[in-house]
């Protein structure tokens, strides 16, 4: 694309200025060209001219009278061609006495009867051309005077031309300060603009610029800001990569050490032995990298759609799901929901939400224990409460309780450490929180996610 026609503040404030020029001189024009008018329906040129000849004619015979009034009229029309404008043409007199005895008219009003067709003034056609007359009267004589209507396109280019000349005088002395104030203006972001051109690609470190201009500041600080989550997210993903090398250590150890195992049984009881602890230590393994691709997601902040979704089926469908896991830990699972609650929102969030904190329960949750899933809506929200009457979480695990790959102290369920992590990031997902409380029967634990969202 060619740079001339490239998006430019500097182009855009002289165009500005072009345009606010235009329009002031269409203004002034239409000023004046109202003012014109104005004045040739009050006479106010005319009719004084008209007044100061007929006073010159009160003791004049028509002799006289007719000297008189030719060499106004000549005087008159010399004056006005003398203006140089296009289109201008000359007065016409005529002078008459008070019983209608001629004595002097301009060549084409001599033969115009007067009297009968502009008597008191006003509109008059001589020889196809349109007239403003004027008539002025004297104890001993009666004046005429004409003039020749200016046409509406002659008035406008008249005006145009006499206010162009000083609209071009003061255009340069307008735009030339105004295009150096708006180039030296932009210098500081020119500067902020190879600052930045000049860092390596992986530098997220801040910008150390204070600008002293208060229209850059928030340029500024819109960069340090992104540039300090560019920094939080290198952190949280170099952690992230760490935590999951490290806890997919262990599971790979496993499984390699369960196939060496199995290649090197001798009796068939040992190969089924070796191939089960291998099937669950790849089951393990499985779920471990499922969780750290949702947490993944999630913490990727990826816009997925909100739909409208029966969260009380979706419920159902998790707790289905983990029937085998409830029954194989001995827990008893309930669900206490209305028949249907359907609510607009990511159905991937909701389903990591009530999945995880079932498992996590599930995990936790010695055999014979309950886990309870309420799902509800009032007028702070919708939410999804799952409680449990377990041993409950250690005061000491609370400020830990949802990072990533933390189990607490002395537990020995086996767990990979991010259900709760999903629970969080699902959660703000929907626009919400998750909240911990008390479990059931004044046991146990309890965990609440609530957001807004109308019921559909």
């Amino acid at each position: 694309m060619n740079t001339w026609f490239a998006p430019s503040l500097s182009r855009r404030v002289v165009l500005a200025l072009v345009i606010a020029f235009v329009l002031v001189w269409l203004v002034l024009v239409a000023i004046d060209a109202a003012a014109f008018r104005s004045a040739v329906a009050r006479q106010q040129v005319l009719r004084p001219a008209a007044e100061t000849l007929i006073e010159t004619l009160a003791n004049a015979d028509a002799d006289a009278a007719a000297l008189i009034v030719g060499a106004s009229e000549v005087q008159f029309n010399r004056s006005r061609q003398g203006v140089g404008l296009d289109g201008v043409g000359d007065l016409l007199f005529r002078v008459e006495s008070p019983d209608g005895r001629l004595a002097y008219a301009s060549g084409p009003l001599a033969p115009l009867p007067i009297r009968s067709v502009a008597a008191k003034g006003g509109p008059v056609t001589v020889a196809g051309i349109a007239y403003d007359s004027i008539v002025v009267d004297s104890p001993a004589w009666r004046l005429w005077l004409l003039e020749p209507v200016v046409s509406t396109p002659a008035l406008l280019r008249w005006l145009s031309a006499e206010l162009l000349v000083p609209l071009f005088i003061a255009f340069p002395l307008v735009v030339l300060p105004a295009w150096i104030a708006v180039r030296r203006g932009l210098a500081p972001l020119r500067t902020l603009a190879e600052q930045i051109s000049a860092r390596t690609p992986f530098d997220v470190s801040p910008l150390g610029v204070t600008p002293r201009h208060a229209e850059l500041r928030p340029l500024i600080e819109a960069f340090e800001t992104q540039l300090k989550r560019s920094r939080e997210g290198i952190a949280r993903e170099r952690a992230f990569v760490q935590d999951a090398a490290h806890e997919l250590r262990t599971p790979l150890a496993v499984i390699c050490a369960q196939a060496h195992r199995l290649a090197r049984a001798d009796g068939e009881s040992e190969r089924a032995e070796a191939r089960c602890a291998l099937e669950r230590a790849t089951d393990r393994t499985s779920h471990l990298v499922h969780q750290l691709l949702t947490l993944a997601r999630l913490e990727a902040g990826t816009i997925r759609p909100a739909n409208p979704i029966d969260l009380v089926e979706t419920a159902r469908q998790v707790l289905i799901g983990l029937a085998p896991r409830a029954e194989e830990a001995a827990v008893e699972v309930c669900l206490q929901s209305p028949d249907r609650l359907v609510v607009v929102a990511d159905a991937g969030a909701l389903h990591s939400i009530l999945e995880n904190l079932v498992r996590n329960a599930l995990t936790y949750c010695p055999a014979g224990s309950i886990v309870e899933v309420a799902l509800g809506q009032d007028e702070g929200g919708v939410q999804i409460a799952v409680r449990d009457d377990g041993p409950g979480i250690a005061p000491a695990d609370m400020p830990r309780l949802f990072e990533r790959f933390e189990r607490g102290a002395g537990v020995e369920a086996v767990g990979t450490g991010l259900g709760l992590a999903i629970v969080r990031e699902a959660a703000r997902r929907l626009g919400g929180f998750v909240s911990t409380g008390p479990g059931l029967h004044a046991r146990g634990a309890g965990f609440t996610v609530r957001w807004r969202a109308p019921a559909s």
